[in-house]
């Protein structure tokens, strides 16, 4: 497991029915996810999400989950912007669409963003969904990571 260099507090208000939280500590065991990438200049060194591992991340409704990503950025920005998508039945639903705050990056470093998210039962109990994670420069210059991951919230 990567030492994270930088830490950055993410927190968005959510519209639809999944729910973010404030980046913290949790003692769950957080599992390396697999995910694909969907563009970027810099790299994505790993996703981890907690209580999960390996192809699709299984999670449980209505139980928060700590969602990480250790990235190396490809150039310095004072500023990174982060944009969640939840993607459904053929459906996009934006859930974050923020500025990180306190996330300068340099290029070469290593850097952990995170989050908590909560898959409500009502609404994905036994359903199959992808999350995709995107990391600007947040000027809109520059790409710099885009990865995807598959999630199946449990009964």
């Amino acid at each position: 497991m990567l030492t994270p260099i930088s830490r950055c507090t993410l927190f968005n208000a959510l519209p639809g029915a999944l729910l973010l939280g404030m980046l913290m500590v949790t003692p769950a065991h957080a599992g390396v996810v697999q995910s694909a990438t969907c563009g970027g200049a810099g790299a994505v060194k790993e996703v981890r999400v907690s209580d999960a591992e390996g192809a699709v991340a299984y999670v449980t409704p209505d139980v928060p989950h700590r969602l990480e990503i250790d990235v190396v950025p490809s150039s310095a920005t004072p500023a990174l912007w982060l944009v969640i998508d939840a993607i459904f039945s053929d459906e996009s639903v934006r859930i974050v669409d923020t500025e990180v705050p306190d996330s300068s990056v340099h290029p070469g470093l290593t850097y952990t963003f995170g989050t908590t998210i909560t898959f409500p039962s009502e609404a994905f109990s036994g359903k199959d969904l992808m999350i995709k994670l995107k990391l600007s420069h947040a000027n809109g210059d520059l790409v710099e990571t885009c990865s995807i991951l598959q999630i199946h919230v449990n009964y």
